[in-house]
C-alpha cells in the first residue's frame, strides 16, 4: 500500500501537488490596479499586496485553518485577516521587484530546485495589466533541500527576508491559533487538538 501511494504521489509531483489557502483574492482590474502580488505560505497564511493607478499601497495578511470532525475530514474554515501598513506594503513589493519577482520561474522549472512532498510551499501569484502568473517553491528557505547558490532561491530568499522584516508570520499565526476556541483544526499538514484547560 505505502508503495503505491509513493508511485501515487511522485507521479502528481510533476503537476503543482500542493495546496494553496482558500480564501478569496482581490481580482486584478487593470483600470484600477497597477500591480497585485499575492504570496501563500502553504496552505495556511496569505500576503496581499497591491499597489493601485494612482501609487496607493494596500495590503492583507490573511490567516486561516480548517475545522475538523473527528475523521479529520475538513469542514470549516476559519480566517483572521489583518490590514498591512501602506507604507510596509510599498517596501516588500519593492523588495519584490529587486528580487526579479514577477519573471521568476516555478522551481520544477528551475534546475537544482528541489520539489518534495512535504514541509513548506510558498505560491505567487503576480498580476499587472501585461503579466498573470503563478508559481512556487517547495522549502526555499531549507539548506538541507535547496541549493542556496541558486539564483532563484536567492531571489525568493530575499522577498521572505522583506516580508519578516516588516510582518511577523510566525507571531501573528501563533497569535491567531491561540485565540481558536476548543477543537480539532488542520493547517500546512498538521492536525492540532485544542483542549479546554
Amino acid at each position: 500500500m505505502k508503495i503505491v501511494l509513493y508511485i501515487i504521489l511522485s507521479l502528481l509531483v510533476g503537476q503543482q501537488m500542493v495546496a494553496q489557502i482558500d480564501i478569496s483574492k482581490t481580482l486584478f482590474d487593470s483600470a484600477t490596479h497597477k500591480r497585485i502580488y499575492q504570496i501563500s505560505i502553504s496552505d495556511y497564511q496569505q500576503i496581499e499586496l497591491i499597489e493601485d493607478v494612482n501609487g496607493q499601497y494596500s495590503g492583507t495578511l490573511t490567516s486561516a485553518v480548517w475545522k475538523v470532525n473527528r475523521k479529520e475530514e475538513r469542514k470549516k474554515i476559519l480566517q483572521q485577516k489583518l490590514t498591512i501598513p501602506s507604507k510596509h506594503v510599498q517596501e516588500i513589493m519593492n523588495i519584490g521587484s529587486l528580487n526579479n519577482i514577477e519573471n521568476l520561474e516555478s522551481c520544477k522549472d528551475v534546475k537544482g530546485c528541489v520539489i518534495g512532498l512535504d514541509g513548506r510551499s510558498v505560491f505567487f501569484t503576480i498580476k499587472t495589466s501585461k503579466l498573470s502568473r503563478e508559481y512556487w517553491y517547495w522549502e526555499p528557505e531549507n539548506d538541507q533541500y535547496q541549493d542556496s547558490s541558486v539564483v532563484q532561491i536567492k531571489n525568493i530568499r530575499q522577498i521572505l527576508k522583506g516580508i519578516r522584516k516588516y510582518i511577523d508570520l510566525k507571531m501573528i499565526f501563533d497569535s491567531f491559533i491561540n485565540e481558536l476556541p476548543f477543537g480539532k483544526y488542520s493547517f500546512g499538514g498538521v492536525i492540532i487538538t485544542k483542549r479546554v484547560n
